[in-house]
Protein backbone atom coordinates (compact mmCIF):
# COMPACT_ATOMS: atom_id res chain seq x y z
CA UNK A 1 0.00 0.00 0.00
CA UNK A 2 2.85 2.59 0.87
CA UNK A 3 3.34 4.14 -2.60
CA UNK A 4 6.22 6.44 -0.99
CA UNK A 5 3.94 9.36 -1.66
CA UNK A 6 5.09 11.98 0.49
CA UNK A 7 8.94 10.58 -0.50
CA UNK A 8 8.20 11.79 -4.07
CA UNK A 9 6.47 15.28 -3.17
CA UNK A 10 8.93 15.98 -1.22
CA UNK A 11 11.70 15.40 -3.84
CA UNK A 12 9.27 17.39 -6.33
CA UNK A 13 9.30 20.32 -3.94
CA UNK A 14 13.55 20.05 -3.59
CA UNK A 15 13.67 19.88 -6.88
CA UNK A 16 11.58 23.19 -8.01
CA UNK A 17 13.18 24.97 -4.84
CA UNK A 18 16.91 23.74 -6.07
CA UNK A 19 16.01 25.40 -9.88
CA UNK A 20 14.36 28.47 -8.39
CA UNK A 21 10.71 27.78 -9.92
CA UNK A 22 7.82 28.41 -7.99
CA UNK A 23 4.22 27.52 -9.44
CA UNK A 24 2.59 29.47 -6.59
CA UNK A 25 1.98 33.03 -7.06
CA UNK A 26 2.49 35.61 -4.10
CA UNK A 27 1.02 36.26 -0.76
CA UNK A 28 -1.18 39.15 -0.60
CA UNK A 29 -0.02 40.65 2.38
CA UNK A 30 -1.52 43.09 4.43
CA UNK A 31 1.11 45.49 3.57
CA UNK A 32 0.33 44.70 0.28
CA UNK A 33 -3.38 44.89 0.26
CA UNK A 34 -3.15 48.67 1.98
CA UNK A 35 -1.11 50.07 -0.51
CA UNK A 36 -3.52 49.14 -3.33
CA UNK A 37 -6.21 49.73 -0.81
CA UNK A 38 -6.78 53.46 -1.32
CA UNK A 39 -9.86 56.29 -1.93
CA UNK A 40 -10.55 56.77 -5.10
CA UNK A 41 -12.82 59.24 -6.30
CA UNK A 42 -12.56 58.69 -10.87
CA UNK A 43 -13.87 55.20 -12.22
CA UNK A 44 -13.43 53.88 -15.49
CA UNK A 45 -17.25 53.14 -16.89
CA UNK A 46 -16.50 50.72 -19.51
CA UNK A 47 -15.49 48.20 -17.14
CA UNK A 48 -18.80 46.04 -16.22
CA UNK A 49 -18.95 45.20 -12.66
CA UNK A 50 -20.80 41.77 -12.76
CA UNK A 51 -22.90 40.90 -9.86
CA UNK A 52 -20.67 37.97 -8.86
CA UNK A 53 -17.79 39.92 -8.10
CA UNK A 54 -20.33 41.96 -5.53
CA UNK A 55 -21.20 38.76 -3.66
CA UNK A 56 -17.78 37.87 -3.31
CA UNK A 57 -16.95 41.14 -1.42
CA UNK A 58 -19.86 41.08 0.29
CA UNK A 59 -18.97 37.21 1.41
CA UNK A 60 -15.92 38.63 3.34
CA UNK A 61 -18.47 39.69 6.15
CA UNK A 62 -19.14 35.89 6.66
CA UNK A 63 -15.56 35.62 8.59
CA UNK A 64 -15.15 38.68 10.32
CA UNK A 65 -16.21 39.98 13.68
CA UNK A 66 -19.49 41.58 14.75
CA UNK A 67 -19.63 43.76 17.54
CA UNK A 68 -21.50 42.13 20.38
CA UNK A 69 -22.61 39.19 17.86
CA UNK A 70 -25.35 40.80 16.82
CA UNK A 71 -24.81 40.57 12.90
CA UNK A 72 -27.29 43.74 12.09
CA UNK A 73 -25.77 44.46 8.66
CA UNK A 74 -27.50 43.85 5.45
CA UNK A 75 -25.98 44.63 2.10
CA UNK A 76 -27.34 45.17 -1.16
CA UNK A 77 -25.53 44.76 -4.46
CA UNK A 78 -26.15 47.96 -6.94
CA UNK A 79 -25.61 47.11 -10.31
CA UNK A 80 -25.15 49.17 -13.45
CA UNK A 81 -28.90 49.44 -14.79
CA UNK A 82 -29.58 51.04 -10.60
CA UNK A 83 -26.39 53.13 -10.51
CA UNK A 84 -28.35 56.26 -11.69
CA UNK A 85 -30.05 55.95 -8.89
CA UNK A 86 -27.63 55.54 -6.15
CA UNK A 87 -25.65 58.62 -7.61
CA UNK A 88 -27.57 61.41 -6.83
CA UNK A 89 -26.71 60.76 -2.93
CA UNK A 90 -23.10 59.73 -2.90
CA UNK A 91 -20.42 62.11 -2.23
CA UNK A 92 -16.88 61.76 -3.21
CA UNK A 93 -14.03 63.56 -2.36
CA UNK A 94 -16.12 64.93 0.68
CA UNK A 95 -13.08 67.49 1.60
CA UNK A 96 -12.70 68.62 -1.91
CA UNK A 97 -16.34 70.24 -2.26
CA UNK A 98 -15.28 72.63 -4.67
CA UNK A 99 -14.57 69.71 -7.34
CA UNK A 100 -17.73 68.17 -7.12
CA UNK A 101 -16.88 64.66 -7.32
CA UNK A 102 -17.06 62.41 -9.26
CA UNK A 103 -16.39 64.05 -13.21
CA UNK A 104 -18.65 63.36 -15.91
CA UNK A 105 -17.86 60.23 -16.90
CA UNK A 106 -15.80 58.59 -14.10
CA UNK A 107 -19.04 57.59 -11.83
CA UNK A 108 -19.01 54.11 -10.62
CA UNK A 109 -21.49 52.14 -11.98
CA UNK A 110 -21.74 49.31 -9.08
CA UNK A 111 -22.20 49.73 -5.38
CA UNK A 112 -22.74 47.93 -2.49
CA UNK A 113 -25.06 49.65 -0.24
CA UNK A 114 -24.74 48.56 3.72
CA UNK A 115 -27.92 48.84 5.77
CA UNK A 116 -28.44 48.15 9.17
CA UNK A 117 -31.58 46.34 11.15
CA UNK A 118 -31.33 48.22 14.51
CA UNK A 119 -30.99 52.57 14.78
CA UNK A 120 -27.32 53.54 14.86
CA UNK A 121 -25.24 53.12 17.61
CA UNK A 122 -21.43 52.80 18.22
CA UNK A 123 -21.82 49.18 18.31
CA UNK A 124 -23.11 49.34 14.62
CA UNK A 125 -20.46 52.09 13.93
CA UNK A 126 -17.96 49.82 14.52
CA UNK A 127 -19.31 46.64 12.83
CA UNK A 128 -20.08 49.00 9.51
CA UNK A 129 -16.07 49.91 9.90
CA UNK A 130 -15.28 46.27 10.26
CA UNK A 131 -17.30 45.39 7.68
CA UNK A 132 -16.37 48.03 4.74
CA UNK A 133 -12.49 47.82 5.57
CA UNK A 134 -13.23 44.08 5.00
CA UNK A 135 -14.56 44.36 1.80
CA UNK A 136 -12.19 46.82 0.30
CA UNK A 137 -9.48 44.69 0.95
CA UNK A 138 -11.56 42.05 -0.45
CA UNK A 139 -11.40 44.00 -3.81
CA UNK A 140 -7.89 44.77 -3.34
CA UNK A 141 -6.56 41.28 -3.05
CA UNK A 142 -8.62 39.82 -5.99
CA UNK A 143 -7.35 39.23 -8.96
CA UNK A 144 -10.68 40.81 -10.63
CA UNK A 145 -9.99 43.68 -8.69
CA UNK A 146 -11.49 46.29 -10.60
CA UNK A 147 -10.13 48.86 -12.34
CA UNK A 148 -9.73 52.72 -11.16
CA UNK A 149 -8.49 55.55 -13.06
CA UNK A 150 -7.79 58.97 -11.76
CA UNK A 151 -10.15 61.53 -11.87
CA UNK A 152 -10.01 64.75 -14.98
CA UNK A 153 -9.76 68.22 -13.62
CA UNK A 154 -13.42 69.79 -14.98
CA UNK A 155 -12.53 72.67 -16.84
CA UNK A 156 -15.15 75.13 -14.60
CA UNK A 157 -15.72 73.27 -11.69
CA UNK A 158 -18.63 76.47 -10.44
CA UNK A 159 -20.58 74.87 -13.17
CA UNK A 160 -23.63 72.68 -13.11
CA UNK A 161 -24.56 71.99 -9.73
CA UNK A 162 -24.99 68.15 -8.57
CA UNK A 163 -28.74 66.55 -8.03
CA UNK A 164 -28.48 65.38 -4.61
CA UNK A 165 -31.81 66.21 -3.69
CA UNK A 166 -33.96 63.53 -5.94
CA UNK A 167 -35.61 60.80 -3.82
CA UNK A 168 -34.04 57.53 -3.07
CA UNK A 169 -34.41 54.15 -4.84
CA UNK A 170 -37.63 52.70 -3.53
CA UNK A 171 -35.80 48.95 -3.50
CA UNK A 172 -33.68 48.89 -0.31
CA UNK A 173 -31.72 46.45 1.20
Amino acid sequence: MADDYLGRKMEEYMARKASGQSNRRPLATLGRLLLKNRSHRGYDTGFVVREDQLRRMIEVNTRIPSARNQQVLRFRPVLADEAHKVLPHIRLGGALPALRLPFPGTEPNAFIIICSTVEENRYVDMDLGISAQSMLLQAAGSSSALPIRRPRRRPNPSSSGSNRNSTWPTNRC
